[in-house]
């Protein structure tokens, strides 16, 4: 079973009220959530109207390995793509213990 993070839930929240909002694009859009201090990166892509789709990479990749099918899928869905914590451009915890 996997553990989700408060930061990564209110992310998740955070992309599915801008999935909402944002204008369609054909290309992913770098963007990012703010949870307090911690900075959470995302890409979009595909039309606001349509549903989402959220991708969650796993170890040790980042949100570019979904490229090639966030551009297959975003013809009939929303998007969104995201740099868990500690990865790539979203923020990493300071320290060893964290």
């Amino acid at each position: 079973m996997r553990n989700f993070t408060l930061a990564g839930v209110i992310a998740a929240t955070a992309l599915m009220a801008f999935a909402a909002q944002a204008a369609p694009t054909a290309r992913p859009i770098d963007r990012y959530a703010q949870n307090g201090a911690v900075k959470i990166h995302y890409a979009t892509a595909g039309d606001a109207s349509k549903p989402l789709v959220i991708m969650i990479h796993g170890f040790p990749d980042y949100w570019y390995t979904w490229r090639n099918l966030m551009a297959e899928l975003a013809p009939q869905y929303r998007v969104a793509a995201i740099d868990t914590r500690g990865y790539n451009l979203s923020d990493k915890p300071d320290g060893v213990a964290a």
